[in-house]
């Protein structure tokens, strides 16, 4: 989250997000008795940085984590949480989560070899 500043904001108000519950639809996405919830957090691509240009891609890569570091992630997850718990039966979904993934444009580019770590090659910025 990004404020008009260009610094971390602690506005939860400030994003939209895309929920999918493909557990509603196709049972065989979870196991019996659980969901599978996926939440799509818009946010901005990797910056380009000419020095990570001439490093070997675990360097480039481990440069480019800071970049979304994991008090950034979990600002966002909290903020995310914060809003789905404005509906009374997913006040406590974060107590119920068996699994959880993190992905972010870093993962992208480092499992997919994906430049700027999009795989929708549009940018996202939030800081609107």
């Amino acid at each position: 989250l990004r404020s008009n500043s260009g610094g971390i904001t602690d506005d939860q108000s400030l994003f939209n997000f895309y929920v999918h519950r493909a557990s509603k639809t196709d049972p065989t996405a979870a196991p019996d008795g659980c969901d599978s919830v996926m939440v799509l957090v818009p946010c901005r691509t990797l910056l380009r940085d000419e020095q990570c240009a001439n490093l070997p891609k675990a360097e480039a890569i481990e440069l480019y984590k800071q970049q979304f570091t994991e008090s950034m992630i979990e600002t966002v997850r909290s903020a995310v949480f914060h809003r789905m718990g404005k509906i009374e039966s997913l006040q406590d979904l974060e107590e119920h989560i068996v699994d959880e993934v993190v992905d972010t444009p870093v993962t992208w580019a480092d499992q997919f070899n994906l430049a700027a770590g999009t795989p929708f090659a549009l940018v996202s910025d939030l800081s609107a």
